[in-house]
């Protein structure tokens, strides 16, 4: 696959996605953009902020619906065991 197919390959993919969450109204801004790993095929820096913010919205969301559904078991504090104590227990140098 080429650079130019790999790039509307992925600008497809996305623009699919925001479709179905229902985010058409976020222009991604897909373009070569400098990040701090040099120039990247990415979103644009005011698109990712707002989608970082909506996928982390969504995944409280999700887990919130998992809760209520009891598919997520309240964890029992660890016990802290005593620390196992050694006596008797000499080193012999040489």
């Amino acid at each position: 696959m080429s650079k130019g197919q790999t790039q509307d390959s992925q600008g497809t993919t996305n623009g699919v996605i925001t479709a179905v969450y229902g985010w058409s109204d976020l222009d991604l801004g897909h373009h070569f953009h400098e990040t701090n790993q040099g120039e990247r095929y990415t979103l644009s820096e005011t698109a990712r902020p707002t989608m970082l913010d909506r996928l982390k919205a969504l995944n409280h969301q999700r887990y919130e619906e998992e809760v209520k559904a009891g598919l997520h078991e309240k964890k029992r504090p660890k016990t802290k065991s005593p620390k196992s104590q050694v006596t008797g227990v000499t080193t012999q140098r040489e």
